[in-house]
């Protein structure tokens, strides 16, 4: 099942949901662009993500991987805070 996400905002905070699977690199950098995207366009630099009900299946290398690639694009971004499930 791929990642499927919404957008809300709330007090000046972009408020993202995901569900699904993350089983790909390239979708979780999709994902994460898109969040991008929608805080430009949005202007807000506050984000709050729900992943209590995404399933995370990505190797630890693409792990890395996406960490690298988020630290270089999140510029625009003041705060993120994300919420997940501990499983």
């Amino acid at each position: 099942m791929a990642i499927k996400h919404t957008f809300k905002t709330e007090n000046e905070v972009l408020i993202v949901t995901s569900v699904g699977i993350d089983d790909s690199l390239d979708e979780v950098l999709y994902l994460n662009e898109s969040i991008m995207r929608e805080a430009i366009k949005c202007g807000y630099r506050k984000v709050l993500s729900d992943e209590t009900q995404l399933i995370y299946d990505l190797s630890i290398t693409e792990t890395f991987m996406l960490g690298d690639s988020v630290s270089k694009n999140i510029r625009f971004i003041e705060k993120i805070a994300l919420v997940v499930s501990d499983n």
